[in-house]
């Protein structure tokens, strides 16, 4: 009897070596992979959100759908005021301007646009999972109802073992990250473009991230008309269920 426990011992503790060394190895691997990636935007509340690196990329997009950044679920889920669209909404408030008039009126509010042109699918899964209740709504209708869904954000709601596994390794990176690069910064060049979002309120991307290079192209109202008739559908499917009250709407072709 005292064998057949010792040895059920040995085979968990064999299991548990295993699971680490995996653990440690994947993480090991995509650490040197990504070392190109920026390090410089990490703070409390702050995370790499996107890193043009083909082992790392996208994260923000698993991160919000999946809970892995705490500070931005509770944000989503306290907003008064919900801005939700494209990486062109996402950059356009990512402002010191927007922040401090936010706070000037004690107002909670939130940006939530994501990258690679997603539109209204994943933004609503997001919004439903998390029960957002907002009583404001602007949105980038550039268009935004649409059915369209991004490569990243189909990853996420598919949620594939392969995907958890390596959008674990990003969240554990990015520790690992961070201290090798305040530990001996020359071994990180930091030369891969990348995006940290603020998530200590309205999760904006850092001020200092955001191209205001002037341009703009004309509205086209075909283009955009077709958005206004769609709008009390993604009131309807976010909205609580314990609140009768839709909330308030406002559609922009540009941020």
């Amino acid at each position: 009897m005292k064998s057949l426990i010792a040895w059920r011992w040995y085979v968990a503790l064999f299991i548990l070596c295993a699971g680490l060394g995996i653990l440690i190895g994947g993480v090991g691997q995509m650490t040197i992979d990504n070392l190109k990636c920026q390090s410089t935007g990490y703070a409390n509340d702050h995370f790499l959100a996107y890193c043009d690196s083909q082992r790392y990329a996208d994260y923000e997009h698993g991160a919000l759908f999946y809970g892995l950044e705490r500070s931005a679920i509770d944000s989503i889920r306290s907003a008064e005021v919900l801005f939700i669209g494209n990486s062109k909404l996402q950059a356009a408030f990512s402002t010191k301007a927007v922040r401090d008039y936010f706070n000037a009126i004690s107002v909670r509010f939130f940006v939530m646009g994501f990258g690679y042109g997603d539109e209204s699918t994943f933004s609503l899964a997001v919004l439903r999972k998390w029960g957002a209740s907002p009583k404001i709504l602007v949105i980038n209708a550039d268009p935004f109802f649409s059915d369209k869904i991004s490569q990243p954000a189909r990853d996420a709601l598919e949620g594939r073992p392969a995907f958890l596994w390596r959008l674990a390794l990003k969240l554990i990176f990015q520790r690992v990250h961070r201290a090798v690069c305040l530990a001996g910064s020359y071994v990180c060049p930091e030369s891969d473009p990348s995006i940290f979002r603020n998530c200590d309120g309205a999760c904006g991307l850092l001020e200092d991230e955001v191209d205001f290079s002037p341009g703009r192209r004309p509205i086209d109202a075909r283009r955009h008309s077709s958005q206004f008739g769609k709008r009390g559908t993604l009131v309807r499917a976010i909205r609580s269920s314990n609140d009768p009250d839709p909330a308030e709407m406002y559609l922009t072709p540009h941020p």
